[in-house]
């Protein structure tokens, strides 16, 4: 949260990113929690929040888009896949969909 935020020490001013890309699987946090986080921060909320899941999970999928999640979407066991799966998602977010400017 602190790299969103712009709060690195010694860093400087970071610009914030266009979109987030969360893992809910990531092991250094807890993916549910971050969103929830994110979507909360009046600074950080309007920043599209891509979750990549490692399945279908009955409970997943409505927790997340309940959390304010843009979209879920299932990660693949494949890394090629998943080479596909973040370029389908690259062309989307940034060459077809039109962001509001900051």
């Amino acid at each position: 949260m602190q790299v969103l935020r712009e709060e690195t020490p010694g860093h400087g001013r970071r610009r914030k990113p266009d979109a987030i890309l969360l893992s809910l699987s990531d092991t250094c946090c807890d993916g549910h929690d971050l969103l929830q986080k994110i979507k909360a921060d009046e600074n950080l909320r309007r920043i599209p929040a891509l979750v990549l899941g490692g399945s279908d999970a009955a409970g997943d999928v409505p927790e997340v888009y309940s959390a304010h999640a843009n979209c879920y979407i299932r990660k693949p066991a494949d890394p090629e896949q998943l080479v596909d799966v973040v370029r389908v998602i690259e062309r989307f977010w940034f060459r077809i969909v039109t962001l509001p400017t900051r």
